[in-house]
């Protein structure tokens, strides 16, 4: 991302290893109220990443699409966002009262099921966005700006316990197959798992 001339970024490390949920919450100690793409740890960006998104510069932008992912590319209502949190832009003051909405007593207490599992932040922020927003209107981006790799890297730091098959789980449209091919090649030369 640097090479691409990106500036600010903030990286939270899960070392405790409690999960998506409480990385997700924990993350917004970092960014506060500052509009921001969350990138999760098991992907590879697009080498046009920066070119591909900064045009958007308001509202939620989605930039991942998975075969598990709803709805089709463009600008669309809330039933058809892509819910894949591998890479997603959220507004600063959404992402404000997320996590608010996620610390309250009666969220918590509601999907206590989700919390003790220590992931399904995507379905969170779908059940948030759908009783807070639900007029709200979203972009999904063709080509998608993030691939999936954790089948190269041993598995997702804040999902290990995964079990679906790499191609459910890559991306829809991602065009730079190349990036794959070259990662994989430098990891078998001396990745995360040797």
């Amino acid at each position: 991302m640097m090479e691409q001339g990106i500036e600010k970024i903030l990286v939270y490390c899960d070392e405790d290893g409690e999960g998506q949920i409480v990385s997700l919450m924990n993350s917004f100690k970092l960014v506060k109220c500052d509009d921001t793409w969350h990138l999760q740890d098991d992907i590879i960006i697009s080498s046009r990443f920066k070119e591909l998104t900064e045009e958007y510069n308001k509202g939620i932008v989605c930039g991942f699409c998975n075969s598990f992912s709803n709805g089709a590319p463009g600008y669309l209502s809330l039933p058809h966002m892509w819910y894949s949190m591998p890479c997603i832009r959220i507004p600063g003051d959404i992402f404000a009262h997320f996590i608010n909405w996620m610390h309250q007593a009666d969220t918590q207490r509601r999907f206590q099921a989700f919390f003790a599992e220590k992931k399904h932040d995507d379905m969170f922020l779908q059940y948030f966005l759908k009783e807070n927003y639900p007029n709200i209107r979203i972009r999904n981006l063709k080509p998608n700006v993030v691939n999936h790799i954790d089948h190269l890297i041993g598995g997702s730091v804040i999902n290990g316990g995964r079990t679906k098959n790499p191609e459910y789980l890559m991306a829809t449209y991602w065009d730079e197959p190349e990036l794959l091919v070259d990662i994989e090649k430098k990891l078998k030369k001396g990745g995360r798992n040797k």
